[in-house]
C-alpha cells in the first residue's frame, strides 16, 4: 500500500518535530519525538493524522504547520506540510509532545 505522501517522508527519517507560526512571524516548535520503529512507524502515526486533515507537500512561505523530519542523529533533515486538523491530531492523539517554550 503507497500512501499519498509516502514519497515525501526521506529513508533516513526516525522523528518528527511538529511546527508552527503564529500570527505574522512566531515560530513555535514541539518537543521532538523519535519512533523506535523508524520509518514504517513515521508513516503509520502520519497515515493516522491523514485522516483527520492533509498530510504531504513542501513548505513554502505560505505554510503554517509542518513536521520537521528527524533522522537517528536528531538532525532535521527536511519537512512535510500539514493542514491544522492533521497537525492538532499528530499534537494532541498519536504524537502527544509539548510545546518548547518561546525564544
Amino acid at each position: 500500500m503507497t500512501l499519498p505522501f509516502d514519497k515525501d517522508i526521506l529513508p533516513e527519517t526516525v522523528g518528527l518535530m511538529l511546527c508552527k507560526v503564529v500570527g505574522d512571524d512566531d515560530l513555535r516548535l514541539a518537543e521532538p519525538v523519535m519512533f523506535d520503529g523508524g520509518r514504517p512507524a513515521v508513516l503509520k502515526t502520519l497515515n493516522r493524522a491523514h485522516l483527520a486533515g492533509h498530510v504531504g507537500g513542501s513548505i513554502d512561505k505560505s505554510a503554517s504547520y509542518w513536521a520537521d523530519q528527524l533522522n537517528s542523529d536528531w538532525d532535521t533533515i527536511g519537512e512535510i506540510r500539514l493542514d491544522r486538523d492533521s497537525w492538532n491530531s499528530l499534537k494532541n492523539h498519536w504524537m502527544r509532545c509539548k510545546m518548547q517554550p518561546s525564544r
